[in-house]
């Protein structure tokens, strides 16, 4: 049986809808794909002058640090996304030690937490309004279980602050560019 020229022009607004539908629906999953992992929002600590960026909506935590057998308070802003951990911390600078050796002591901290083999060299780097008594610097560390941390270290009216991304070793390159646009949204007054 063949076609009329009057029955395949009906039959063509069918196809053509279903077509259409197809295409809807491609589109829809190609947005969907291509939506960012990473969703940045400001952040602050409550009574602190800094004002960060975090990719996701951050839990907030309070624990102990031991900073050369001083148990310091220390307050965390974490979240997980793309694969990734971000945090923001601070404490308050103990009594009786000096900004260097409160970071080294952090730093010292971090790699325990860490689980990182040898010490970790860092490298300066900048924020406007950071406290001149200690340089603000960055490090990478790789940990036990191939996870490594980028950190920043910084201070301001009495406190330290430290910036990380922690990632598998796969995702270094996301990693350092997660850490850049974290680092990129600091403010300070």
């Amino acid at each position: 049986m063949s076609l009329s020229y009057a029955d395949s022009r009906t039959s063509r607004p069918g196809r053509l809808a279903h077509a259409l539908r197809w295409l809807l629906v491609g589109s829809l999953l190609s947005l969907l794909a291509c939506s960012p992992a990473l969703n940045w929002r400001e952040v602050r600590f409550e009574n602190a002058s800094l004002v960060g960026w975090l990719p996701c909506k951050p839990d907030q935590a309070q624990r102990q640090v031991d900073l050369n057998g001083q148990a310091v308070p220390l307050r965390l802003m974490g979240c997980e996304a793309d694969g990734m951990d971000f945090t923001l911390a601070q404490l308050q600078l103990p009594a009786g030690m000096g900004l260097e050796q409160a970071q080294q002591a952090w730093k010292t901290a971090s790699l325990a937490s860490l689980q990182a083999s040898g010490d970790v060299s860092t490298q300066p780097w900048s924020i406007t309004g950071a406290s001149p008594g200690l340089v603000p610097q960055r490090a990478l560390a790789q940990g036990g279980q191939g996870r490594s941390a980028r950190w920043a270290w910084f201070a301001y009216d009495g406190r330290l602050y430290q910036a990380a991304v922690y990632a598998r070793a796969a995702q270094a390159k996301q990693a350092q560019q997660a850490m850049d646009a974290l680092l990129s949204g600091l403010r300070l007054p």
